[in-house]
């Protein structure tokens, strides 16, 4: 994480920024673009003020509510899901192969992400998800022409 960006909810920010960026639906990854959309969100004008739960639960939501519409995300869980499908990063990267997919012909999604990480899906690591992630939305914006 960058020095622009501290305080006890950054890295969460920031991780969905990142997914947001990699969904196509935001152009620029960078924290200062991230600072602005909190501000926007909250009032506050930078994430390390963001100290108190509502503020920044706020912003959380609203970028969790954002990735949902614009980006397909499910952020439910079905009971009966094992623990790596409840993870965030398998939500969202579930979301990336529904809109490559939809883009172009496109395997089941547990091909295209072995394709990525050659192993289990539960036994895929967080940082290995974010090796998918980016891969995946690196894909995405070559598709969107961005």
């Amino acid at each position: 994480s960058s020095d622009l960006l501290a305080g006890p909810y950054a890295t969460k920010l920031q991780a969905l920024w990142i997914a947001a960026y990699n969904l196509g639906i935001v152009r620029d990854r960078d924290d200062a673009a991230l600072i602005a959309f909190v501000k926007r969100q909250t009032g506050i004008d930078h994430p390390r003020f963001l100290v108190d739960d509502i503020d920044a639960n706020k912003a959380i939501e609203a970028l969790k509510g954002w990735l949902h519409r614009d980006g397909g995300v499910d952020w439910s869980n079905n009971r009966h899901d094992p623990n790596y499908m409840r993870k965030p990063q398998y939500k969202i990267a579930t979301a990336q192969v529904r809109i490559i997919g939809s883009r172009r012909p496109i395997g089941r999604f547990s091909s295209v992400i072995c394709s990525i990480i050659p192993k289990p899906l539960p036994d895929i690591s967080d940082d290995e998800w974010i090796t998918v992630m980016n891969r995946l939305g690196a894909e995405i914006r070559d598709l969107k022409g961005e």
